[in-house]
């Protein structure tokens, strides 16, 4: 920054030293793990950089000594959290946390099984708009005949006819 003395007109320069905080101390106030709500989830975090004795002493303040971003989170899975220094501070230290969703204990059916088909269920997540599902789970075909079924008999004596009305119930098809 150049600086003009009134005095005698000379120009000296003044420079601005600003100390790293690439490995400073970075630490999430509160819980790591946090459930999904389809909304950007950001915690507090403290930074932290050495002492001349090597201790993580030095406490530097949001909006003064960094500003804070955040990546990836809203969605389930790793998000990051980035203090950047600003002022007299450079560079920039990053954290993790993750993001997981909350599944319900109920099973739901997502496919209904038939007869020569299987079908699937499954625990979904619980967050209103959220489709996420685990515990995939095939259900076996059930192998049973549906709807009417006819069958032809063939009688060894022409001369009589007989007529028969048969309800068919949990019987296993043939293969």
């Amino acid at each position: 920054l150049p600086i003009q003395d009134s005095n005698q007109g000379v120009e000296d320069e003044i420079v601005v030293i600003k100390t790293s905080i690439s490995k400073a101390q970075i630490t999430i106030e509160g819980p790591t793990s946090y459930v999904h709500t389809n909304e950007e989830i950001k915690p507090t975090v403290s930074v932290k950089r050495k002492n001349r004795q090597g201790e993580y002493s030095i406490v530097l303040t949001e909006g003064t000594d960094f500003e804070v971003t955040y990546e990836n989170n809203v969605e389930a899975g790793t998000a990051t959290v980035t203090a950047t220094g600003i002022e007299k501070y450079k560079d920039s230290v990053s954290t993790t946390f993750e993001i997981t969703h909350d599944y319900s204990d109920e099973w739901t059916v997502d496919l209904e099984p038939t007869n020569k088909t299987e079908g699937s269920k499954s625990h979904h997540c619980v967050v209103e708009g959220c489709d996420a599902k685990i515990d995939v789970t095939p259900i076996p075909a059930t192998n049973k005949l549906e709807g009417t079924v006819y069958h032809q008999l063939k009688m060894s004596e022409p001369a009589v006819r007989y007529v028969a009305e048969v309800n068919i119930e949990d019987v296993e098809q043939a293969e």
